[in-house]
This record gives structure tokens, C-alpha cells and sequence, in this order.
């Protein structure tokens, strides 16, 4: 398993650098590995290292290593872009830092066509590996060319990499809304799994896909035991995302003192020391931003007194992640004006950072609505759920966008029926029907409200 092989990875690059404290090449191994697990705080200080080793390594390892460096250290985006380019110049089959450049141009920029490129010629380098499959059809997907995802899974399973080729057949099938599909296919991969991680992995891709279809308690059964294995291991930031999509599934039914629960109970289990700092400021956004679109503003007040932002690092992500929080603050103390102020604030910065993109695009959709302009509303919303925002992976494995596509679909659907655009408000509703074709029984309430809606519209339409 990935996992399986990063611990090992790790294991042997840490016996490496203690034979050798000097050994730069042990110290990037150590910080791939821990970026692989999640562990942001870890990685800074191993590829920390490795940098300051650089002088010890061949040109392209040294590239490479400063790239690394800027991307997860300093997080200047924009030269980690240019040192790969440079090592392209001088290495043009350098699948590393074809891929990677595709990483910066998606996850960092939201630039899906260049990423789509480079994904793309990452793919011809190194036609065997699977990290090329996945970040090529992802691509393909976020840019809705269907034919050339299919074909890519295609391949992938020509070369034997069937349980690869399920996982990202459910996803494509998500990407297009073809939820009977993606139902379909789910069933036969939990049915099929094997080993503990496959079962994992499978459960949090499949929990996902509950959660987004209205079955709210099978959502919960598979997405429980990834939080408790993130728990075990100290994976802070991936459990800081289960719980916010722990908190939005019941926020969905109707539970609010049980949505709060699942977010309050990350500050109770794990005071600031516990985290380290570079993985603290970024649970902390998680968890605000949750909380602010919930309209708990005390709960964003709590989050933050608990996490101080004068403990956070000098990059500015953490800055980036401060203006989104208090937009969603703002927006749930009833100052819509203020939180715009705060969202224009985080975009000035010039990324597009692929894990709080759904986040300041729904932000941005939700505070337009309160100021009363409805176009901006509904495109920034329509922006929030689109193909490309499921497939910027990072390293959170459950996208928010999943868990709060019924939510922004009703809010379409209504936003759409209130400029009078008939014909795109029965659009959404349908969407929003389709999606929670069969969900829990304490959500029916709202299909029937949804279908209500629709006869109206519909027969205002033909009449």
C-alpha cells in the first residue's frame, strides 16, 4: 500500500541519517515520505535539511531539492514553478519535474489547462506508473474531457492496475453525475477489498459518496474507521477534514449540536502543543471556515483562542488561511460587506490554493447572496462545484465539495427561481433530485420540498 510504503520509506532514510547526519540525499527521501503521510510540520524540517545539504548532491537532485523546498517550505509557488521549468530545459524527460509542475499549476494556481499539459506529458515519460494515471486523469476530469479519462482508466487496467482503475472509475463517475454509476461501482469495490489500507481508502471514497447522496449514517460507518486510524497515527490535518465532513453530514439533517460536537471535539482532543506548527494553522482554517459557514460564530471565536495565530509560520499561507477565516466569521456575525473585504484580501495574494478553493468559492457565492447581488452569488457557486473542484486532490483525501453539493444545489435551485431563470432553476432542482435519489429517511422532507418546487416550475413552464 502507498502508506504502507511511505512508513518503510521513512524508516529507512531515518536509519540512513543516523548513520550519516550529513546525508542530504536521507533527508529528502525523509521529506517526501512525510509529505506522503501528511505530515506538513515534518516535512518542512526534513526538506529544510536537505536544502541546506544541496551543495552535496548532483545538479538535478539539487533542483529538485530547491523546488521541493520552495513548494513546501517557504511556499514560493511561483519559483518552485520556474526550478522545475529549469530542470526540464536541462533534463526534458524528467518525469519528476513534469509532474510536479502539473502539481503547482493545479493545486497552487487553478491553472487546470497547463496542469492538464503537463499531467499529460508526464504520462507519455513514464507510461507505467500509476501516480502518471492518476494526476492525468484527474486533469482530464477537471477539465470535463470524458473520452480521454476513459480511455487512460482503460489503459490502466490493461496494465493490470484494476484496484487503481476502480478507484478513479467511481470518481469520473461523481465528476459527471452519473450517481447510479458511481452507487454501482462503490459496492463492488467494498465488496472486493482486500487489505486494510485498500479497505480504508475505499471506505473514505465511498463515505464520500454517501454523504453527498443523503445516506448520511452510511457515511458515517465508513468514514468512522479512517478517522480513528488518523487518530492513531497523529494524521491531525486528515482528521481535522473528516470531522468537518462528520459536521456538514449532520448539519444536512438537521443535527446542529451534533455537527458542533465533531468540530469541538478536534479542540478538546488535541490542544495547540499537541499540533505541530505547521499543520496547526491549517487545522485551525479547516475548522473555522466549517464553523463560520454553519453560522457558529463563538465556535470560530473558540477555534482560535485555542489555536493562537501568533504561533503560526512567517509564509503566507497562514496569512492566506487568516483572511478566510475571518471572512467566515464575518459572514455568520451578519457582516456580509466585511467578509467580502477578507475574501478580496485572500485573493490578492495571487494562488489559488487547492484545499480552501471550494472553501473561498463558496464563501465568496454565500456572501454575494447576503449583499443581495444574486449573478455573482450563483456563479461562484456554480464555480465551487464544478468538475475541476472534485478532482484537485492535495493531501486531504475527502473534498468538502462532496459533502456540500446537495446544500449549494438546493441554494442554486433557489437563487436561480428568485432572478426568475425558469429554466436553470428546474435544472438544479433536478440535479439536486438526482443526487438524493434515495437518501435517509429524515431527508425526505426536503426532496419533497425539492419536488414541490420543481411541479411548480414546471408547470409554470409549460403553462
Amino acid at each position: 500500500s502507498r502508506d504502507l510504503n511511505q512508513e518503510r520509506a521513512l524508516e529507512a532514510a531515518e536509519e540512513a541519517i543516523r548513520l550519516d547526519s550529513t546525508f542530504a540525499m536521507a533527508h529528502r527521501l525523509a521529506s517526501l515520505a512525510h509529505w506522503g503521510l501528511g505530515r506538513l510540520s515534518e516535512t518542512a524540517v526534513s526538506a529544510t535539511r536537505a536544502y541546506e545539504l544541496r551543495d552535496r548532491l548532483t545538479d538535478r537532485e539539487r533542483l529538485h531539492v530547491e523546488a521541493f523546498y520552495h513548494l513546501n517550505v517557504d511556499f514560493d509557488v511561483r519559483r518552485a514553478g520556474e526550478i522545475y521549468e529549469l530542470v526540464l530545459s536541462r533534463y526534458p524527460d524528467d518525469f519528476r519535474a513534469t509532474n510536479n509542475l502539473g502539481f503547482v499549476s493545479s493545486l497552487w494556481l487553478g491553472d487546470y489547462e497547463q496542469a492538464y499539459e503537463a499531467y499529460q506529458r508526464g504520462h507519455e515519460l513514464a507510461p507505467y506508473r500509476v501516480i502518471g494515471y492518476s494526476n492525468a486523469i484527474g486533469a482530464a476530469r477537471s477539465l470535463g474531457k470524458w473520452e480521454v479519462a476513459d480511455s487512460l482508466i482503460a489503459a490502466a487496467k490493461g496494465l493490470g492496475l484494476a484496484a487503481e482503475a476502480a478507484r478513479w472509475d467511481v470518481q469520473l463517475a461523481v465528476a459527471r453525475e452519473n450517481w447510479a454509476r458511481a452507487d454501482t461501482l462503490c459496492d463492488a469495490l467494498l465488496a472486493e477489498a482486500t487489505s486494510s489500507t485498500q479497505i480504508r481508502q475505499r471506505q473514505i471514497l465511498c463515505g464520500g459518496l454517501a454523504a453527498s447522496r443523503g445516506r448520511v449514517r452510511q457515511a458515517i460507518d465508513l468514514l468512522e474507521p479512517a478517522s480513528l486510524l488518523y487518530a492513531d497515527r497523529h494524521r491531525l490535518l486528515d482528521l481535522a477534514n473528516l470531522l468537518v465532513a462528520f459536521a456538514i453530514v449532520e448539519h444536512t439533517r438537521g443535527r446542529p449540536s451534533a455537527a458542533l460536537s465533531h468540530l469541538a471535539a478536534m479542540l478538546e482532543r488535541y490542544p495547540a502543543d499537541s499540533i505541530s506548527e505547521g499543520d496547526r494553522y491549517i487545522v485551525r482554517t479547516h475548522l473555522a471556515v466549517a464553523a463560520g459557514t454553519l453560522g457558529q460564530t463563538d465556535l470560530v471565536d473558540r477555534i482560535q483562542a485555542t489555536y493562537p495565530r501568533d504561533r503560526d509560520p512567517p509564509v503566507w499561507l497562514a496569512r492566506y488561511g487568516i483572511a478566510v477565516e475571518d471572512a467566515a466569521r464575518a459572514l455568520s456575525a451578519g457582516a456580509p460587506a466585511r467578509a467580502l473585504e477578507h475574501l478580496r484580501e485572500a485573493r490578492e495574494f495571487g494562488y489559488k490554493p487547492g484545499h480552501w478553493e471550494f472553501d473561498v468559492n463558496l464563501l465568496f457565492g454565500l456572501t454575494f447572496e447576503e449583499l443581495g447581488a444574486v449573478d455573482s452569488a450563483v456563479a461562484y457557486l456554480e464555480r465551487a462545484i464544478n468538475p475541476g473542484e472534485f478532482s484537485r486532490g492535495g493531501t486531504w483525501p475527502l473534498r468538502m465539495a462532496k459533502t456540500q453539493l446537495p446544500l449549494v444545489l438546493r441554494r442554486l435551485a433557489e437563487l436561480e427561481e428568485s432572478r426568475g431563470n425558469t429554466d436553470a432553476a428546474i435544472r438544479q432542482y433536478r440535479r439536486f433530485l438526482d443526487l438524493w435519489s434515495d437518501p435517509d429517511p429524515e431527508l425526505r422532507d426536503q426532496v419533497e420540498s425539492a419536488q414541490r418546487a420543481l411541479a411548480r416550475l414546471t408547470g409554470a413552464e409549460s403553462s
